[in-house]
């Protein structure tokens, strides 16, 4: 088996026409539409990089510099992550320092919110193992059980030696599954707020879902490789990145990729490819609908706003 030279050109040209949306409408300010492109116009589409997401932002700016306490910042890192919704977290602000935890209050409030406004994100959610239940007691009640061993949690990941093993420790908690589990381990490696509480970075690892696995049996000639295989894919297109851009005729106005970037948009990739054969979208986007609030970007890294990326 080798690489589909097609599926992969369209893949590289994705990723740099997805970015170059998030440079017209946030860097440059300009009105919808920020494509042409039918099927991306239309469909949710995440950021090419992960820390620009508008929850991440929120996560980089206002939680991470909030909490030099770095087992406090853990804290606050998984209560945000558990809902993945900016407002749940605000509506938690009396719980946010671990001593002040107060399981029943927290449940009570939250209780209160659904009545008039969601508390969970839709862009993911912990494993109920299909089971029907009451979701937020369920949730409130796992929080409440990482609260009572977040010292030994915290003494545990400081004790990892890679990311795949901080990944493990991660994955022992109460419905914390594969993708969630890596999700906070990236939180985890941000530097900001006193430096990185794990000692690792995007390129060191990566969990590979079941949307990145799609995304990547497409571009190898359509068929899923071998599970042993995926990791050392990645990495190979992360390291071609430069000549794939090249030989797609497309330019990344961004820096270079990180595995994790790459392991994300695999999964992006697999979703646009459904939608314009056809498939159903769960998510679908409406430019007048946007969010008009571009505050959350006002102090982006300068290697997201120089036009090279270098």
């Amino acid at each position: 088996m080798s690489w589909s030279t097609d599926s992969c050109n369209q893949f590289w040209a994705f990723i740099a026409e997805r970015h170059a949306m998030f440079r017209r409408r946030i860097l440059r300010k300009e009105p919808p539409p920020w494509t042409q492109n039918p099927v991306m116009g239309r469909i949710c589409l995440t950021n090419v990089y992960r820390e620009l997401d508008r929850g991440t932002r929120y996560l980089i700016r206002k939680i991470l510099p909030a909490w030099p306490q770095r087992e406090a910042r853990l804290w606050n890192v998984i209560l945000y992550r558990w809902f993945n919704r900016i407002s749940t977290y605000e509506i938690l602000t009396p719980w946010h320092a671990p001593a002040a935890w107060d399981p029943k209050r927290a449940l009570q409030a939250l209780r209160r919110q659904m009545k008039s406004e969601a508390v969970f994100s839709g862009a993911y959610q912990f494993t109920t193992a299909g089971k029907k239940c009451d979701k937020v007691g369920l949730y409130v009640g796992w929080l409440d059980e990482i609260h009572k061993v977040l010292p030994d949690l915290w003494a545990n990941l400081q004790k990892a030696p890679t990311m795949a093993e901080a990944h493990k420790v991660f994955r022992v908690l109460s419905g914390v599954g594969g993708f969630v589990a890596y999700e906070l381990i990236i939180d985890a490696c941000y530097p900001e707020g006193g430096g990185p509480l794990l000692p690792f970075t995007e390129d060191d690892w990566a969990h590979i879902g079941p949307g990145a696995m799609r995304g990547l049996a497409l571009l190898w000639n359509g068929e899923l490789p071998k599970p042993k295989m995926t990791l050392d894919l990645l990495r190979e297109l992360q390291k071609d990145q430069a000549q794939a851009f090249l030989r797609a005729g497309v330019r990344l106005e961004g820096p270079p990729l990180t595995l994790r970037n790459v392991e994300h948009v695999c999964c992006e990739y697999s979703k646009y490819r459904r939608a314009t054969e056809g498939g159903r979208s769960k998510r679908t986007y409406a430019p007048a609908r946007a969010n008009e609030d571009l505050s959350p970007w006002d102090d982006l890294p300068s290697r997201f706003r120089t036009s090279q990326g270098r």
